[in-house]
């Protein structure tokens, strides 16, 4: 129920008020008492009016008078129920749909008097409230996500009166986090309603895959699939693995009734480049619970084959086989080192054309030197222009800077003012690049504080610079003292990409951070996540589009993210980014809009289950910037038949930490009763207040412009002096 008041008021004093608009009619009366010419008195009595009227508004604004508005609005307590709506519910026990639709029809006519009840379907989200008798609930879910729901009535609780929920559901839940660590932010008894059955029936299912989400061609990729088994004995089920159409692997499991689990391990050929979507499922039994359970899709990607590193290093130094040694400890890098020993003679042989041109990626270490030969140095300029080669790069004391000039701008600075003289110097990351992927990874390894806390290394006194179109990860700091000096950075100008350190004694950077969390798997991390970084080809589309998800639910939207660059790789704003897919659903045209940055994202209703394959296409007018292609898939999803039975323990907790009870749904009865004990089922009256300044308000101010306006016209057509 909503009541409204209204009151006025004058800042300035009622008296004050009273007292202006007194004066203002007598100066009125006065002003027209007389006219000349002479008028008669009905004219003179409508300017009197006028003035007076005018001279009393603007007595009344001066008072600054102020309406208030109170709006009282009482709420009645509201018990909301939850309603699982998800497709598990069809297989927690016997004729469990059934003894909830009771339970639903009892509900309305048991509610204690004065609240009221709202019913929530719920899945993977929680949609808005419904009517008992239109609930709506065919159980669609493919998804439940009970944390989430509780946070989403927690939100409803500020605005309504809710002061209890009730939980119907069977408690399996697979997404979001554990209910339990959320239910004390929720603040309110939570009654729950066991739908289902603890007994399990029969039924045999792929429980889980375990694979590499990465292979490189020509690698054999091992595949575990768990199989789960209840209520079978002494039976025999083939388990395949498939890719297409093609049968990929084959096993056979023996099922026997004191076992449930059963790991059936493949191993599958890695084919071409690309995404490779395979799946495992198992042979249907008589008399199962379902066969929606039987199998599950995963995805591979298939790349061409490991990053192929070659390190050339100036001379024999501590740095050379810190870095050979992470690199050599990454499985998907492969590294061939070369040390210069003497003119023309390196260790490991010489570097020949071919060892080059086959590199994804250099590592120069103190390199070029005195020593190296300039048909060396002319030759690998060549191979990095040709091939694009990108370069990791450790500055030394060793380096002949004039021929360092021949690599031009693949190095990412210059160097000046030759110094053999050194300092130890410690990095320092700029604010702006704190949540750049190099300087910070996802996992934690690297984080701007473990920068900060590394051993300092050395640095010569040269001056380096920055080239333009470098990004500096680092700056170099003598104790307390920033420079303005590049101590680590990248530079990515069309396709040609760098990453550089101007110090060196890196290895430093490795052996005294040892013993120390946030340092000990900073160099490892570093080096290996810049060699991915420079030998990321993607990187260099203008145009890269990925489904938001590899595999979509025949409920979910299919969405697409994109990010779009220029011929610099500079993010373009503003772009018209269309996707078309094509599958069973027929062909389909999805807009992406953008978010800032070069960033576009855009999704399409849901669609049929299937493999599909996308294109999608960039430009600005009628200017085109680049295109991309790739393919995903629609299925059913089946974690919700992975749990066929009601999980009570789990409502039991979610009651007793909450304040509330738990009822299995043919003995709820009593719900109703309980609840009206235990809540606190209490009216709630919200005040709303809203000042209106009648002196700050433009139309008070444009009616006293007027009638001083008529007033004056009305004077100048009866010609008054």
């Amino acid at each position: 129920m909503t009541v409204a008041e209204m009151y006025f008021s004058l800042l300035g004093g009622v008296l004050l008020a009273v007292v202006l608009a007194v004066v203002a009619a007598l100066a009125a009366f006065l002003s027209y008492r007389r006219t000349v010419p002479p008028l008669p008195v009905g004219r003179r009595v409508l300017l009197t009016a006028l003035r007076t009227v005018s001279l009393v508004v603007l007595a009344v604004l001066l008072a600054e008078p102020v309406i208030r508005f109170v709006e009282r609005q009482t709420g009645e307590p509201v018990i909301a129920v939850l309603l699982d709506d998800t497709q598990s519910m069809r297989l927690s026990g016997p004729d469990s749909l059934g003894a909830l639709d009771g339970f639903l029809e009892r509900a309305v006519p048991a509610v204690p008097r004065g609240a009221a009840v709202r019913f929530y379907p719920f899945g993977s989200t929680l949609r808005g409230h419904v009517r008992p008798d239109d609930a709506g609930l065919t159980y669609p879910g493919q998804s439940t996500n009970l944390s989430g729901v509780f946070n989403e009535i927690a939100k409803r609780a500020r605005d309504e009166n809710i002061r209890a929920v009730v939980l119907a559901s069977d408690g399996n839940y697979n997404e979001g986090r554990n209910p339990l660590n959320e239910i004390d932010g929720l603040a309110l008894p939570v009654f729950t309603v066991g739908v289902g059955d603890t007994v399990r029936r029969r039924d045999v299912l792929v429980d889980r895959v375990f694979t590499n989400t990465l292979a490189y061609a020509g690698s054999s990729v091992p595949v575990e699939a768990y199989i789960r088994s209840y209520g079978y004995d002494d039976r025999r089920v083939e388990v395949t693995l498939t890719e297409g159409r093609e049968v990929v692997g084959r096993n056979t499991v023996v099922l026997s009734a004191g076992k449930t689990e059963y790991p059936v391990r493949f191993s599958v050929p890695a084919g071409a480049e690309g995404m490779h979507k395979y799946v495992a499922s198992v042979g249907g039994l008589p008399g199962e619970l379902t066969r929606e359970n039987n199998r599950q899709t995963f995805f591979i990607r298939v790349l061409k084959s490991r990053i192929r590193v070659v390190l050339l290093a100036g001379a024999p130094s501590p740095d050379v086989p810190a870095v050979r040694q992470v690199i050599a400890a990454d499985p998907q890098l492969e590294i061939r080192s070369f040390v210069q020993k003497s003119a023309g003679s390196f260790i490991g042989g010489p570097p020949t054309g071919g060892v080059i041109d086959s590199a994804d990626c250099l590592v120069f270490v103190d390199f070029p030197s005195a020593l190296t030969s300039d048909r060396t140095v002319a030759d690998l300029v060549s191979a990095m222009e040709r091939g694009r080669k990108p370069l990791f790069y450790v500055h030394g004391k060793g380096v002949d800077t004039r021929k360092l000039a021949a690599f031009g701008a693949r190095i990412p600075f210059t160097v000046s003012g030759r110094n053999t003289g050194e300092d130890l110097v410690f990095p320092t990351v700029p604010e702006m690049m704190k949540l750049n992927p190099l300087v910070s990874t996802e996992n934690g390894d690297v984080t701007p504080e473990s920068w900060e806390r590394l051993p300092p290394i050395y640095k010569l006194r040269s001056i380096f610079t920055a080239r333009p179109g470098s990004q500096v990860l680092a700056f170099a700091r003598i104790r307390t003292v920033t420079l303005a000096e590049p101590l680590v950075l990248t530079r990515n100008v069309r396709g040609m990409k760098s990453f550089a350190v101007t110090g060196h004694s890196v290895f430093r950077w490795r052996l005294m951070a040892q013993g120390s969390a946030p340092t000990e798997r900073f160099f490892p991390t570093m080096v290996s996540n810049a060699v991915r970084w420079l030998t990321t080809r993607e990187n260099e589309k203008p145009v890269k589009v990925d489904p938001l998800k590899e595999i979509f639910t025949t409920v979910d939207p299919v969405g697409f993210r994109a990010e779009v660059y220029d011929e610099q790789l500079r993010p373009v704003e503003n772009a018209e980014v269309n996707v078309q897919f094509n599958g069973p659903s027929g062909t389909r045209t999805v807009r992406l809009e953008p978010l800032g940055s070069g960033r576009y994202e855009g999704s399409s209703p849901a669609t049929p289950a299937g493999d599909y394959t996308y294109s999608a296409a960039a430009k600005i007018g009628d200017r085109d910037l680049g295109s991309d292609n790739g393919r995903f898939a629609v299925g059913p999803v089946n974690v919700e038949y992975l749990a066929t039975t009601m999980n009570r323990p789990l409502l039991e907790q979610l009651a007793e930490q909450s304040g509330g009870k738990f009822y299995p749904v043919d003995r709820s009865d009593s719900l109703w009763t309980d609840i009206a004990l235990k809540a606190d089922l209490v009216p709630v009256e919200k005040v709303r207040r809203r000042e209106v300044e009648l002196w700050n308000w433009p139309l008070l101010g444009a009616l006293l412009v007027l009638l001083l306006a008529v007033e004056w016209f009305i004077r100048k057509r009866w010609a008054l002096l």
